[in-house]
């Protein structure tokens, strides 16, 4: 009997091991095929659609960002469009000269006061050259902006360098004096782009009578400040001028209101272009662009 019972104690004993030995391996198994379920909710499968149906399926893994903010780098497009920006440069900053104008600043030799940028200013999908060129007096002071299409430059615009862009084309620029009766209003003129030919056109002006800071009641041609027309009172009034202004004031001005019924018009809504990469007119940053630079002595100074 008791023999019997050791006979049953081992048999008792080895199902009891290969009981645990394969809940062991169904637990191992179970395991790899949640982590594998996963792995598969991470994978999303993007569908190409039936005008794609012979290619394969693309799938991605979903990661998270951990990307850190970096210094801005700035990429060109074209290559044979840089040099030809990077030739206006060069000019630009050691002969004092604009390429396709009659502009002449006998001081540059290397002068850095002025700035660039390569950008789609225009949304037309071609990067564009702004210039703002600094010659240390208001007659100096320039600004242009350079299209390019077909292998050739072309000037978009050349105005005072106090310019607003806005994303629908506009751009307001800043008159570079004010000298009449705008007081704290500071006049501008408003361009707007031209897709066929690649370029700004003036659409209009705006000047002010302040009252309010200028303490002027009376102009130089003897007529009163309108207070008929100033309607809320803030003692100033909006002069509307056309692209082809003759210089008279013989139009009548608008109230606040109506004046910014008049803007909103031709904003139409759009957003103003902030973030436009601008870079220090100087040596470094032009030959970035791939000109090559010009083989130039300059004179030395006398004593």
């Amino acid at each position: 009997m008791k023999k019997r019972f050791q006979n049953i104690n081992k048999k008792s004993r080895f199902y009891l091991l290969a009981g645990i030995m394969i809940l062991i391996i169904g637990m191992g198994t179970l395991t790899r095929c949640s982590v594998r379920e996963k792995k598969t909710d991470a994978k999303k499968t993007i569908s190409l659609g039936a005008n794609f149906s012979s290619m394969p399926d693309m799938t991605f893994t979903k990661v998270e960002d951990k990307t850190e903010e970096k210094e801005t780098v700035l990429y060109y497009a074209h290559t044979e469009q840089n040099r030809a920006y990077g030739e206006i440069l060069w000019d630009a900053f050691y002969l004092g000269q604009i390429d396709g104008t009659e502009f002449a600043f006998s001081d540059a030799d290397g002068n850095e006061n002025g700035s660039f940028a390569i950008y789609d200013i225009d949304q037309d999908g071609d990067e564009e050259l702004l210039l703002y060129f600094d010659g240390g007096s208001m007659s100096t002071n320039v600004g242009y902006i350079w299209g390019y299409k077909k292998g050739s430059i072309h000037i978009e615009l050349n105005a005072f360098p106090l310019m607003r862009y806005y994303n629908n084309g506009i751009i307001e620029v800043d008159w570079s004096h004010n000298q009449g009766l705008a007081g704290d209003f500071w006049p501008y003129s408003v361009y707007i782009y031209n897709s066929e030919t690649d370029a700004y056109q003036k659409w209009g002006a705006v000047d002010a009578w302040d009252k309010s800071s200028t303490g002027v009641e009376v102009n130089a041609e003897g007529e009163s400040f309108p207070s008929n027309i100033d309607i809320d009172g803030d003692g100033i009034v909006y002069y509307i001028l056309p692209a082809d202004w003759d210089g008279y004031y013989d139009m009548t001005p608008l109230d606040g209101k109506d004046y910014e019924n008049w803007r909103n018009d031709y904003l139409n809504k759009a957003t103003e272009i902030k973030d436009i990469p601008f870079q220090a007119l100087n040596a470094e940053n032009i030959s970035k662009l791939g000109a090559s630079k010009p083989n130039i002595q300059f004179s030395e100074p006398l004593g």
